[in-house]
C-alpha cells in the first residue's frame, strides 16, 4: 500500500504533526508505536516530540495494531475510526490515550483527500 508508507513519509518529513492540537495528550511524555499487519504494513511511531518514524521507537509506552487496510481507509475517509473501534478492528496495549493521537491523526489526514487519491 502506497498511501500508507506515504502517508508516515510524509508525516516524518514534513513534521506534520508538530502542528496538532495536543488536547487529550497534554502531560504525555513518551513514544506510540503503530504495528500495521497486512499488505502495506510495517512498524511505525510518533514521539513526544511530535516526529514520526520507522520502528517501534525507544520503550513506547503503547502499541496500537491493526490492519494497514483499515488504516489506509481511515485516513482516506471511508471508514470511521469509531467502526473500526467498535468492532475490535484496532487493537491497544499500554497507554489508551494512543488512539486519541490516532483519531486525531485520521482526522486530519481527511483534509488531504487529494495527497490520497494521487498515490492510492
Amino acid at each position: 500500500m502506497l498511501a500508507i508508507r506515504a502517508f508516515w513519509h510524509l508525516v516524518a518529513a514534513q513534521g506534520w504533526l508538530s502542528g496538532m492540537s495536543r488536547g487529550g495528550l497534554r502531560g504525555w511524555n513518551g513514544t506510540f508505536a503503530f504495528d500495521l499487519a497486512g499488505k502495506g504494513g510495517g512498524i511505525w511511531h510518533v514521539s513526544n516530540g511530535w516526529r514520526a518514524g520507522r520502528g517501534a521507537g525507544v520503550d513506547p509506552c503503547a502499541t496500537v495494531s491493526m490492519e494497514a487496510a483499515d488504516l489506509g481507509r481511515l485516513l482516506s475517509g471511508k471508514t470511521s475510526f469509531s467502526v473500526l473501534l467498535l468492532t475490535g478492528r484496532i487493537g491497544i496495549r499500554g497507554e489508551g490515550r494512543a488512539l486519541v493521537l490516532l483519531a486525531t491523526m485520521a482526522a486530519r489526514a481527511r483534509s488531504l483527500r487529494w495527497f490520497f487519491r494521487i498515490v492510492a
